[in-house]
C-alpha cells in the first residue's frame, strides 16, 4: 500500500512493530546470528593470533584500531560494517582482543621516564629481565615511541668563554 503522506507511513510503521514486536526482534536476531557465523567462516574460523576457533569468543576487529570512526558515521550493526569493508577487519578471540586493546591504550610511552626504561630494555636483555618487561614488548614500544620525539635529545646551546 503505497503511502504519499510520511507522517501516516511512519504511523503504519510503528503500529506495525508494536502488533509484531515478539516476532520481529527473534527474527532480527537469529539473522544476525546467521550472517554472524557465516562471516566467521569467510574469515577462517579462527583467530588470527591464537587459533581459537569457538564462534562464541570470536570477534570483529578493525586492524586499523579506527572502530570509533565506524560508530560515529553509522549506527549499524558491525556485520554490516564487515560486509561493506572486510578488508578493515580480522577475525581475534576475545583474550586477543582485549590484548591488542591493551597494548594501543599505553603505547606509545607516556611519560619519558617510561620511554627510557622501555629504550634501555630493547636494547638490553639483561636489563628487560631485570626489570621484568619481555624484549619484544620493549622493542614495540621504542618503536611506537620513535614518532613521538619522546626521547630526542634537544640540542644545548654552546656558551663561549
Amino acid at each position: 500500500m503505497p503511502f504519499i503522506d510520511k507522517n501516516k507511513k511512519s504511523v503504519y510503521r510503528k503500529s506495525y512493530y508494536q502488533e509484531n514486536k515478539k516476532y520481529l526482534d527473534e527474527y532480527t536476531k537469529n539473522w544476525r546470528k546467521q550472517q554472524r557465523l557465516l562471516l566467521i567462516k569467510e574469515f577462517g574460523q579462527k583467530c588470527n593470533h591464537c587459533d581459537e576457533c569457538d564462534p562464541i569468543v570470536l570477534d570483529f576487529d578493525h586492524i586499523g584500531d579506527d572502530g570509533y570512526l565506524d560508530k560515529k558515521r553509522s549506527r549499524k550493526n558491525i556485520i554490516f560494517h564487515v560486509k561493506d569493508n572486510p578488508s578493515k577487519f580480522q577475525l581475534l578471540c576475545k583474550n586477543c582482543n582485549w590484548k591488542k586493546e591493551y597494548w594501543r591504550r599505553i603505547m606509545p610511552s607516556k611519560s619519558k621516564a617510561q620511554a627510557k626504561l622501555m629504550s634501555a630494555a630493547a636494547h638490553s636483555p639483561e636489563f628487560a629481565k631485570k626489570v621484568g618487561v619481555k624484549q619484544s614488548v620493549a622493542k614495540e614500544f621504542n618503536e611506537a615511541d620513535a614518532g613521538t620525539g619522546i626521547l630526542k635529545v634537544k640540542n644545548k646551546k654552546k656558551v663561549k668563554k
